[in-house]
């Protein structure tokens, strides 16, 4: 790039807006080539256009801005691309026209070429909304490997789908959406933290209190995960802390839903880990739940006791919890681990080994898990959505129920979390 200014494309459709006072040059990546080239940069259309006099004036408009229009393909039997535009009490409606020469644009040589040497390319959802066009995108953007690749998300008509979107976000390096398109849900921050033990280690790192909706843990604890600008002398771990602020509550099952198919899906840890608000896990708890799962690799699920934190016993309300917590951990989890299944780990206080719970082929215990929030009311029925409101129960039948799988779920009885307990009927029936 030094010396010369950078090459960069517009790849994708070329067409003309059929405004009421006549057509004008439109599509997204044309009009990103049009606007850097008038900045100075070196930029060129990679599109197709039918041989007909639309196509002949895009041409024609081009060359007389001095832009290069050697990657421009001409279809002999499709007509140059248009977008009919009217207005309907003063705002504006689009009908896109199917099926025109951009919905052509073939993979060949010139482009492999450009691909290789482009500084940034611009490509969107619209482009691909058909075959060969979606394959020729989608290989310029695999090539363009050491470019900066623009992924400009159109949500109009249908000419768009979950994978189209997944797979040019991940051929993205960059993803430019419209807020009236596509919304924020969540804020993300991220921070790389490190503990260094030694003979002031209590003193200099106490224990820390931790206010939010929900704590996901992944512990890297070995030295080679350790970022390059930290030292690994008497280094004891990293801690990769990622918080995720949510736009809106949108209950525990949309935050899994986030934890496990977004982030736990890329991260591909080993071992996950739940912890609620207001659960706050005694001396060495956490530790022990991995140890579990770490000394036997056939447990795919683990939870330990939750106690009342400071239970006070003349409060009936209180003592009733207190009596609930005990007995369904001494009877119910001790008894059912002695078979190797728990009918429900609870999701303040358990962890998961990931491998046993992913989703493989649209299938698994995550895809269950989630049905009743992932499949319309419709298509779930009656029974079922009933059945899916007990979706922990589902998810550790599914965990043991795994074809060709030999999973276990255990409870460890010493591994305590305590939570705190609402102190009045209003606040119990509030919670629940």
């Amino acid at each position: 790039m030094t010396g010369s200014p950078p090459l960069i494309v517009g790849l994708g459709e070329a067409l003309y807006d059929l405004l009421p006072a006549g057509p004008e040059l439109g599509g997204a990546p044309l009009n990103a080539a049009v606007q850097s080239h008038q900045l100075g940069n070196n930029a060129v259309v990679a599109s197709r256009i039918g041989g007909d006099t639309l196509g002949r004036a895009l041409l024609d408009d081009l060359t007389r801005r001095g832009m290069d229009t050697d990657f421009i393909q001409t279809d002999s039997d499709a007509p140059t691309g248009t977008v009919e535009i009217t207005l309907c009490n003063g705002e504006p409606e689009y009908e896109i026209i199917r099926d025109t020469a951009w919905d052509r644009l073939a993979w060949d040589e010139s482009l492999a070429g450009l691909a290789k040497r482009c500084d940034a390319v611009c490509f969107g959802t619209l482009g691909q909304r058909l075959q060969p066009a979606r394959s020729t995108i989608q290989q310029f953007a695999t090539a363009a490997s050491q470019a900066v690749r623009l992924f400009d998300i159109n949500l109009r008509q249908d000419y768009f789908s979950a994978e189209l979107l997944e797979a040019g976000c991940r051929a993205a390096s960059i993803v430019k959406m419209n807020e009236g398109e596509l919304k924020v849900t969540m804020h993300l921050f991220e921070y790389t933290a490190q503990l260094n033990e030694d003979e002031n280690f209590e003193k200099r790192f106490p224990p820390l209190q931790v206010q939010t909706s929900a704590l996901y843990f992944r512990l890297l604890l070995t030295r080679d995960s350790l970022p390059s600008h930290f030292s690994t002398h008497s280094a004891a771990a990293a801690l990769q802390i990622i918080f995720a602020l949510k736009e809106a509550n949108g209950g525990k099952l949309d935050s899994h839903l986030w934890f496990f198919n977004a982030f736990a899906d890329q991260l591909n840890p080993k071992y996950t880990f739940l912890l609620d608000v207001g659960t706050q896990p005694r001396d060495r708890a956490i530790w022990k739940l991995y140890r579990s799962m770490e000394t036997n690799s056939r447990i795919a699920g683990v939870c330990g006791e939750i106690a009342c934190f400071k239970p006070n016993y003349a409060n009936p309300v209180c003592a009733a919890q207190h009596f609930e917590y005990k007995v369904s951990h001494i009877m119910d989890k001790a008894l059912e681990a002695s078979f190797g299944f728990i009918s429900v780990l609870p999701g303040a206080f358990s962890a998961y080994r990931f491998e046993a719970i992913r989703e493989r082929d649209g299938k698994g215990p995550l895809v269950e898990y989630f049905m009743s929030i992932s499949t319309p009311m419709k298509e779930l029925g009656a029974f079922k959505a009933n059945m899916y409101l007990a979706e922990d129960r589902v998810l550790c039948f599914e965990i043991i129920a795994r074809k060709d799988c030999n999973w276990l779920l255990h409870y460890v009885k010493n591994a305590v979390a305590e939570t705190d307990i609402p102190g009045s009927y209003g606040l119990f029936w509030k919670v629940l």
